[in-house]
């Protein structure tokens, strides 16, 4: 949780520096957030604890309500910082094939396995599931 809250607080201005935190301890509550060890809101505590009777206020007469625009810029503001420092690279992983393969593959062999591995389903039966739900 401190290494998240760390690059968050990086890619915010100044005056915004405790408000990752803030938000974090507004969306878990405060006994989850001492757990995790989410500083303490400080000051923006107020402001986070304004943003609901505000937000209900003011979102019947815009198109965009006040909170989605605040985490729309933040969240952009962060995916561009993480993207400038050189981290927007393809992930160093590859998916397994099966992941990759077509969904009604992976279903089918699923299916198979399960049956196969059931006692109460008659031998022939399997035999005809597994040649129906063979992969093409």
């Amino acid at each position: 949780m401190a290494a998240l809250l760390e690059v968050s607080n990086r890619s915010m201005p100044i005056f915004l520096k405790s408000l990752p935190a803030a938000l974090t301890r507004r969306l878990i509550g405060d006994d989850s957030a001492a757990m995790l060890g989410v500083p303490a809101a400080g000051a923006f505590r107020l402001v986070t604890t304004m943003l609901r009777p505000f937000n209900a206020m003011v979102s019947p007469y815009v198109r965009t309500n006040a909170l989605g625009g605040l985490a729309t810029a933040l969240t952009r503001r962060l995916y561009r910082w993480w993207i400038d420092q050189g981290h927007g690279d393809r992930p160093p992983w590859r998916f397994p094939s099966q992941w990759v393969e077509p969904a009604r593959d992976r279903v089918g062999r699923r299916v198979t396995e399960v049956l196969n591995r059931s006692v109460v389903v008659p031998r022939p039966a399997k035999t005809v599931v597994s040649r129906v739900l063979r992969p093409s």
